[in-house]
């Protein structure tokens, strides 16, 4: 039996790439995003190179999101192995320019989605 990896964040960019790594090293794959049409249309090209694959849409930096995301995994393919919290966002002015929106949002979804991203795969 091959094995399950979930990987935030992998509509597009680093996590679409390691999501697209552990398809083609035999894991089947939950694809997770908060941009669903992005998300999609990764799916879509996934599906097309017969990659086993589902997705779910979600906020890392919701709790609820990050236990539905492992359900849905668990639901579909029976286990889960693999959690990559590569989800993530980066701050686009200089240190001194960060407001403090800016960086209450890059915690909520760094740091809160690796807590709970940790606690549902546990």
């Amino acid at each position: 039996m091959s094995k399950v990896a979930v990987v935030t964040g992998s509509a597009g960019g680093l996590g679409k790439g390691i999501a697209e790594r552990l398809c083609k090293d035999g894991y089947r794959v939950v694809l997770h995003d908060i941009n669903e049409s992005m998300l999609n249309k990764t799916v879509s090209e996934f599906k097309e190179k017969n990659f086993p694959v589902i997705d779910v849409k979600g906020d890392v930096s919701k709790r609820e999101d990050q236990f539905n995301l492992v359900k849905g995994g668990v639901n579909t393919f029976g286990r889960l192995d693999v959690f990559v919290n590569i989800a993530g966002i980066d701050a686009v002015s200089p240190l001194l320019d960060i407001t403090e929106e800016q960086l209450d949002k890059l915690f909520k979804i760094i740091v809160n989605g690796v807590v709970f991203g940790t606690q549902a795969a546990a």
